[in-house]
C-alpha cells in the first residue's frame, strides 16, 4: 500500500512530532508504541523525539540571548525572545525561560514600584517579577498572533497586570476640571457670533452623541485654532478625551496638547492605497481612542488622501463602531495680495 503523510508545521506542536516519528519509525503498533524508546514510555511525542535525538538542542538560542542581555535594553530582549519562540525551532522553551528569566526581568522591580498596587518601600516578591515578565512576553506574542499557550510548558502569567499598569497616554489626558471650566468661560466671553455658533453646534452634537463631521474653513487669523482649543477644553472639562492633531509640528504646537497626525495615529511615511496605520489593539493608544469623544485635525486638506483613509480604516477595525467619535477638520486659506 502506498500512502502519503502531509506536511505539518512545527507550530502544530504534538502533530508535528508525531509526523516526525512516523517518518522514521517502522512497525509502529500504537500511539504508546510510538512514544516508547529503550523500554521507556514517554508522556508526549516531543519527549520521545528528544529521547531519540531527533531534535537539535537550543545552544545557539542560548548564546544569542546571553549576548543580547549583556548589551541590549530589556525591552529589546523580550522582543528577541518572542521572535525566537516564533521560529518554532526552540526544543525546550520552558528551560530557555528558566535560564534567562533573571536577566530578562532585572528591571521589572523598578517598573512595579511605580504601580499603585505596591508601596514605595515594599519588597516586591520575586514571583510577581517573573509573572510580570511572562505577561509582557505574552503581550508581545499576542500582538504577533500567538501566545504563551502555544509554547507549553512555559508557565502562563497568573495575574491580570493589564489592569494595574498606568497608561501614560491616558494620564496625559487628565486635566483639572475647575481650571478647564474657568478657561472655557474666559474664552467663550470673547467669541464672535460665528465662533459662538460653531461652538454651540459642535457641543450639541457631542452631548447628544450625534457623531458629526465638522469642517471649519476661514482665512488666516480668524480664530479657528482658538475656537478648536476652546472646544477641546470644554470636552476635557467633562472628563472626556479630545485629541488634537495636525499635519505639521508647527501647527500642532498651536493646539492644546497637540501632536502631529503621523505621531498620534502611527501613519506610515511612505503611504499608498493599501497602507494601514501602526496602531494595535494592545497599545496604549487603543485605550485612549476608546475614550476619545472629539478628534480635532488641523491642516486636513494638506494631508494625503491615503493618510486619512488609513486612519479611517484603522478606527473602524479597532473600535468596530465609531458612532461616538466627532471629527473637526480645519482648513487655512491664504490670500495673496
Amino acid at each position: 500500500m502506498i500512502g502519503r503523510i502531509y506536511f505539518v508545521s512545527p507550530s502544530k506542536g504534538e502533530q508535528f512530532f508525531l509526523r516526525l516519528l512516523l517518518t522514521i519509525f517502522e512497525g509502529g503498533k500504537s500511539w504508546e508504541h510510538l512514544r516508547t524508546w529503550n523500554g521507556q514510555v514517554f508522556a508526549t511525542f516531543k519527549e520521545a523525539c528528544m529521547a531519540r535525538e531527533l531534535l537539535e538542542d537550543d545552544h545557539e538560542w542560548r548564546i544569542c540571548l546571553e549576548e543580547a542581555i549583556a548589551m541590549q535594553p530589556r525591552m529589546v530582549c523580550h522582543w528577541l525572545l518572542a521572535v525566537i519562540l516564533l521560529t518554532d525551532e526552540v526544543v525546550e522553551p520552558h528551560l530557555l525561560w528558566d535560564q534567562f528569566k533573571a536577566g530578562l526581568c532585572d528591571d521589572i522591580k523598578h517598573k512595579l514600584h511605580h504601580m499603585t498596587h505596591y508601596q514605595a518601600d515594599q519588597e516586591i516578591p520575586e514571583d510577581d517579577v517573573y509573572d510580570y515578565g511572562l505577561w509582557d512576553l505574552n503581550r508581545i506574542l499576542v500582538g504577533m498572533g500567538r501566545s504563551l499557550a502555544n509554547f507549553s510548558p512555559i508557565p502562563f502569567p497568573q495575574q491580570q497586570w493589564a489592569h494595574r499598569i498606568p497608561n501614560p497616554l491616558l494620564q496625559a489626558e487628565q486635566y483639572d476640571i475647575d481650571e478647564m471650566a474657568t478657561l472655557v468661560d474666559e474664552q467663550r466671553a470673547i467669541f464672535n457670533s460665528d465662533q459662538a455658533t460653531a461652538f454651540d453646534t459642535v457641543l450639541e452634537s457631542v452631548t447628544n452623541n450625534q457623531s458629526h463631521l465638522f469642517f471649519i474653513h476661514a482665512t488666516g487669523g480668524c480664530g479657528k485654532t482658538f475656537l478648536c482649543n476652546t472646544i477641546a477644553t470644554e470636552v476635557r472639562k467633562r472628563g472626556q478625551v479630545a485629541l488634537c492633531v495636525a499635519l505639521s509640528g508647527i501647527a500642532a504646537l498651536l493646539l492644546d496638547s497637540g501632536r502631529t497626525s503621523h505621531s498620534c495615529f502611527k501613519i506610515p511615511l511612505s503611504i499608498h492605497e493599501d497602507s494601514v496605520t501602526g496602531l494595535k489593539c494592545n497599545s496604549y493608544m487603543f485605550l485612549v481612542l476608546q475614550q476619545t469623544k472629539v478628534i480635532i485635525w488641523d491642516e486636513v486638506p494638506m494631508q494625503h488622501k491615503y493618510d486619512i483613509d488609513a486612519v479611517d480604516q484603522c478606527l473602524r477595525d479597532l473600535l468596530e463602531v465609531i458612532n461616538h467619535l466627532h471629527l473637526i477638520a480645519l482648513e487655512l486659506t491664504y490670500y495673496l495680495e
